[in-house]
């Protein structure tokens, strides 16, 4: 009988661990920013716009979180009040309603940056129609390297997803946030043949141990 506990606690152990395995790979392209070009090159892969002074990957001021460049939002003495810039890509892939759709990136700000930086998950159908948004946590002046993360369920008619490093509301002479280390998931929701047979060897499992008590 101690047996057939042990393979119960075994087998949902192991339905446990290969269920959420399904998350695809990172889904972006040059995740690091580490494309070659100049100082405020727009990043292979990625388009940017804004009204910030300047915009794009940069390698000095920050020590990179990965590789050697980061993408960068600077706002310094000119400009206009509520600036604002971001690096976006679109993702084409196989997508479920219901699936789980996770965007982390590394974010970091200067000591005197007075905007808000955070990342951007949306979801859109085959019209380029926003269908729903996804933020992190916005973060504020003087941020050492921290993980940002945006999630949420893919809703109904999403084909395509757009990642977002964002930085906005920056006032003049704001200086700069900086963005590193991208990774986009998509996690499946679980087949309902699999929860299916997950619990119909766990009822079987369990059924064979109470009749052998009796």
């Amino acid at each position: 009988m101690k047996k057939v506990y042990l393979a119960t606690i075994v087998l949902a152990m192991a339905m446990m661990v290969i269920l959420p395995s399904t998350a695809q790979a990172n889904l972006l392209s040059n995740a690091s920013f580490e494309s070659p070009g100049n100082t405020w090159a727009c990043p292979t892969d990625w388009g940017t716009d804004g009204t910030a002074a300047a915009k794009g990957q940069t390698d000095y001021a920050i020590i990179a979180y990965d590789g050697d460049w980061v993408f960068t939002v600077d706002q310094w003495g000119g400009g206009s009040a509520d600036a604002w810039g971001y690096a976006a890509q679109d993702v084409t892939t196989a997508l479920n309603t219901g699936d789980t759709a996770t965007l982390n990136m590394y974010i970091a700000t200067d000591v005197d940056y007075t905007g808000s930086a955070k990342v951007k998950l949306d979801f859109l159908n085959d019209a380029d129609v926003v269908l729903g948004t996804a933020l992190s946590s916005s973060y504020g002046a003087d941020t050492p390297w921290t993980l940002a993360t945006a999630s949420g369920l893919v809703p109904d008619g999403t084909v395509k997803l757009n990642a977002y490093a964002l930085s906005e509301n920056m006032g003049i002479g704001s200086k700069s946030a900086y963005f590193d280390a991208a990774d986009l998931t998509v996690t499946p929701i679980p087949e309902p043949t699999s929860l299916l047979l997950l619990g119909s060897g766990l009822i079987g499992l369990l059924g064979f141990a109470w009749r052998k008590r009796k």
